[in-house]
């Protein structure tokens, strides 16, 4: 195994060391325990099953990310399909055609914004997840995320890489625009 080492020094906490402290993520315990580490020394194959089972948790979240997004887009998208429905074709035109569109249109706005922190959430999540997932790399033979990063940082600006949360981001923004304009549309009608 050509530069591999057979085992690692990894720091767990002392009262945490037992037969079953081997199979244990150092990363994880050290941050639950105010007992100062003390090295152990982890087998390359442990680490690699801990390595492999930490980049399928990071997929799961992504799954889950992506699952969330598409819940939010098809709660907006039907409330403004019904908003459609409701009304006549005089496009909100009587008091109570615009009391139902401003409390959709609060209540879509209410959606955008719990969205956008959601996506927060997930981007936090998963920016933490490769952040352990590299610092596992370190100890690995090879650090393929790490450069696959240095690859999408020194691409042509023409194919520059937009990370995923930003442009994802960019979604519930347009739906909070589209429901602020439809709701400051039924307060200016209601006024009237």
């Amino acid at each position: 195994m050509g530069g591999i080492k057979s085992h690692h020094e990894v720091l767990v906490p002392s009262n945490k060391i037992s037969k079953h402290s081997e199979q244990t993520s150092s990363l994880s315990i050290s941050s639950m325990s105010s007992n100062p580490p003390t090295p152990v020394s982890l087998p390359v194959e442990i680490l690699l099953e801990q390595y492999k089972l930490y980049v399928e948790m990071a997929d799961r979240v992504s799954s889950r990310r992506v699952e969330a997004n598409k819940y939010y887009s098809a709660i907006l998208t039907g409330l403004f399909a019904a908003l459609s429905f409701i009304t006549e074709k005089d496009t909100f035109q009587t008091p109570d055609e615009n009391i139902i569109l401003l409390g959709t249109s609060i209540l879509s706005i209410a959606t955008c914004i719990l969205w956008f922190a959601n996506i927060r959430s997930y981007g936090l999540l998963n920016s933490a997840k490769f952040e352990v997932i590299h610092e596992m790399e370190k100890k690995l033979a090879f650090a393929c995320f790490d450069r696959e990063w240095e690859i999408l940082r020194h691409m042509p600006r023409k194919n520059r890489h937009v990370e995923f949360t930003s442009v994802e981001r960019l979604t519930p923004l347009v739906f909070l625009l589209l429901y602020v304009c439809l709701m400051s549309y039924s307060i200016y009608h209601l006024v009237q």
